[in-house]
């Protein structure tokens, strides 16, 4: 179940609604508000502001108060999660919501993952309505509180306060929720540390009519230092795709500088591990068509 403004219940094959019914015989009035498909991972379930996220049978579903059931991962992530998840290990596919930030996270244990515990988290952002991965391994994911500290405490982190390692600032605040999980050492851990290496695709393109086109380069949009680039190519969909080697931004120009002729193409970047970024709002492209060949 969830709650809310309404309650909604999950079953194996029916969702329903219920509604407080004040001065009624019966308490709760309840609407069946799918037929065809329940709740298929019963972790999954997770409460974002208003908004009610669940996997279901047919992929990732959201519900708003009083509204239908909306999908938010057909032809996005649906089929190749569905086709990662170790199905005979729906205990470690679990939900929680980031309460710092609009997010929804999904753990769970792919097909190839390390037994007893999930090894990827698949992100939504319910403002943006955009998906992200993320490798991650552990043993529970959930959203919770860290545990506050007394003047008399300080001594369990730290003999001396100008050794303190946070500002005394930072426990004020301790008692807000944040996304935290369980690690295989059964250490409970928040998500506080460096940037995790970030790699970003943008689509597909190719020329006009078919047309063969050369890849000069592309300059990345962002505000990291450091971004490594490179370009997919291959001349029809049937093949694979292979990459030019990567080639670290100019400081000068702040392009990647690439050559590559080709009929289909997509940019790649990569921000390394512990680099300081906000942003990556994509690449501008050097590009210049050389014929139907």
């Amino acid at each position: 179940m969830a709650g809310g403004e309404y309650g909604t219940i999950f079953q194996d094959g029916v969702i329903r609604r219920m509604t407080y019914a004040p001065g009624s015989s019966y308490v709760f009035q309840i609407d069946r508000i799918s037929e065809d498909y329940g709740i298929y991972g019963p972790g999954s379930i997770v409460r974002l502001g208003n908004q009610v996220l669940f996997y279901s049978a047919k992929g990732f579903k959201r519900i708003t108060p009083g509204g239908p059931t909306e999908p938010i991962g057909k032809e996005r992530v649906d089929r190749t999660f569905f086709a990662d998840l170790d199905k005979g290990n729906l205990q470690l596919f679990m939900g929680a919501a980031d309460p710092r930030s609009n997010r929804a996270f999904w753990a769970y244990k792919s097909t190839n993952g390390t037994t007893g515990l999930y090894n990827k988290l698949l992100c939504y952002d319910g403002v943006l309505d955009r998906w992200f991965p993320i490798s991650m391994s552990g043993e529970y994911l959930l959203g919770m509180s860290q545990t506050g500290l007394t003047l008399e405490n300080l001594d369990s982190i730290s003999s001396s306060i100008d050794a303190l390692t946070s500002s005394l600032d930072d426990y004020a605040t301790a008692a807000i929720p944040e996304i935290a999980q369980f690690n295989s050492a059964h250490k409970l851990g928040f998500f506080r540390g460096d940037n995790l290496e970030a790699t970003l695709e943008t689509s597909e393109q190719h020329g006009d009519k078919g047309e063969r086109f050369r890849v000069k380069g592309f300059r990345p949009i962002t505000d990291a230092a450091t971004v490594y680039g490179s370009a997919s190519y291959r001349d029809t969909v049937r093949d694979t795709e292979a990459y030019t080697d990567e080639i670290l931004v100019n400081s000068r120009t702040g392009r990647c500088d690439i050559n590559k002729n080709t009929r289909l193409s997509r940019a790649k970047i990569r921000i390394p591990a512990a680099t300081s970024w906000t942003f990556c709002a994509g690449v501008e492209p050097d590009i210049e068509p050389e014929g139907k060949q």
